[in-house]
């Protein structure tokens, strides 16, 4: 399990998500819960 992204701006977090293989995961949000990151399949 990979803990909560710190944040989430850009495409760039979201493929280190789907390199890290845990597409089932659901999506990584901030702390503050403002900024979410959706995983994108390439």
């Amino acid at each position: 399990m990979i803990s909560v992204l710190p944040k989430c701006k850009g495409i760039q977090d979201v493929i280190k998500v789907h390199e890290a293989k845990d597409l089932a995961t659901p999506p990584s949000c901030d702390v503050q819960g403002l900024e979410c990151c959706h995983i994108v399949y390439y």
